[in-house]
C-alpha cells in the first residue's frame, strides 16, 4: 500500500495540488490569500489566513456614523501548537493594527478596502502581515 501512496503524493506535489507553505523572514511584509500559509524563516512559526469573518468598514465615498472593522480569522502554529485567532482591524485607519503573542508582534491590515461601487468577493481578500520580535 505504501508503495502506491508515495508516487501518488509525489505526483500531487509536482502538480501543485497540495498547497505548499511559503516562507518570509522576520520584519518582511507578506500577503496571504484565504487558505494560504506562510512560515517564518528560522522560527517555529506559521500563519494561515482562513477567511474574513466580517467586514463592516465604512466604504470609501460614503459618510458613516461608525468607522466599522474587519475581522480576519487566522491559525497561528507556534512550537507545534495551533491557535485560532481572529484579528480585528478598525476601519478608516491608516496605521496597521497589531497584536502580540508570546515573543512575536503581528502587524497586519486587510485589503482591499471597501468601496461604495463594488462588492469584495471572499477570495479577493488579502491579509498583509509583518511578524517581528519586540525591539526590532
Amino acid at each position: 500500500m505504501l508503495t502506491v501512496l508515495i508516487p501518488l503524493v509525489m505526483a500531487l506535489l509536482a502538480n501543485g495540488c497540495v498547497p505548499a507553505v511559503s516562507e518570509a523572514g522576520l520584519n518582511e511584509e507578506f500577503s496571504l490569500a484565504p487558505g494560504q500559509t506562510m512560515g517564518i524563516t528560522g522560527e517555529d512559526l506559521e500563519v494561515r489566513f482562513i477567511e474574513v469573518s466580517g467586514d463592516s468598514r465604512c466604504a470609501t465615498g460614503v459618510t458613516c456614523v461608525w468607522a466599522g472593522e474587519v475581522m480576519a480569522v487566522t491559525e497561528i502554529v507556534m512550537d507545534g501548537r495551533t491557535e485560532r485567532l481572529e484579528l480585528t482591524e478598525p476601519g478608516l485607519n491608516d496605521a496597521p493594527a497589531g497584536v502580540s503573542i508570546q515573543n512575536y508582534r503581528f502587524t497586519f491590515r486587510v485589503e482591499p478596502y471597501p468601496n461604495q461601487d463594488s462588492q469584495i468577493k471572499p477570495e479577493d481578500y488579502r491579509l498583509m502581515m509583518v511578524v517581528s520580535l519586540p525591539g526590532d
